[in-house]
C-alpha cells in the first residue's frame, strides 16, 4: 500500500501544476535582416520587456498564413507590457480574443510606443507590424520564474521514497 501511495505521488509530480496562474516573461527581440523574404527592417526593431501573463481557459484564435484556426485551450493571456521598442516605451492595447502567447510566441498582440501602434504575431516566424509596414524579428520569450509547485512536488516524492528505502534497509538489519 504504501508503494502504490509513493508510486501516486511520484505522478502526481509530472502533471503541470500551477501554484499561480500569472506568469512573467522576460522577452527580448531584434529585426532578423536574414529572413528568407528579404524583408527590410522600417526600424531596428529591439524589444527589451516584460510581459505579465494570467492563464485563461477560453476559445483562441490561431492565424497563420492568413488563416484563422479556432481552438478551445487555456493560454497565458498578456495583461501588462513593461518596456521598451526602440527606447520607446510600449503600452499593451487590450484587445478581446487577443493578446496572448503559445508556446512563448505572440499571437496578435497589440501595443503602442512612441504614438505608434504595432502588433506582435507569428506567421512563418515572428512579425512586428505597423500601417503598411511589417518586418521579422529575432524573437526570444522566457518565463522568468519557474513554478515552484512542480519541483516541491517532485522534491517530496524522491524524499519520500529515499525514506522509504531507508526504512526498508533498516529491516533487512535488523531482522524484521
Amino acid at each position: 500500500m504504501k508503494v502504490l501511495a509513493g508510486f501516486i505521488l511520484v505522478l502526481t509530480a509530472l502533471v503541470p501544476a500551477y501554484a499561480d496562474t500569472t506568469q512573467t516573461w522576460v522577452v527580448t527581440a531584434t529585426c532578423d535582416v536574414n529572413t528568407p523574404f528579404g524583408t527590410p527592417c522600417f526600424t531596428p526593431g529591439n524589444i527589451n520587456a516584460v510581459f505579465t501573463t494570467q492563464l485563461e481557459t477560453g476559445t483562441f484564435i490561431d492565424s497563420e498564413e492568413g488563416e484563422n484556426f479556432p481552438f478551445t485551450g487555456t493560454e497565458p493571456v498578456v495583461t501588462n507590457i513593461s518596456g521598451t521598442l526602440d527606447g520607446q516605451s510600449m503600452s499593451l492595447i487590450p484587445s478581446p480574443g487577443n493578446d496572448w502567447l503559445q508556446d512563448g510566441l505572440p499571437q496578435e498582440i497589440m501595443f503602442s510606443a512612441g504614438g505608434q501602434d504595432y502588433s506582435l504575431h507569428f506567421d512563418l516566424g515572428v512579425r512586428l507590424d505597423r500601417t503598411n509596414d511589417f518586418e521579422f524579428l529575432k524573437w526570444s520569450a522566457v518565463e522568468s520564474v519557474p513554478e515552484p509547485a512542480i519541483f516541491g512536488m517532485l522534491f517530496t516524492a524522491v524524499l519520500l521514497l529515499g525514506l522509504r528505502r531507508a526504512q526498508l534497509s533498516l529491516r533487512k538489519v535488523s531482522g524484521r
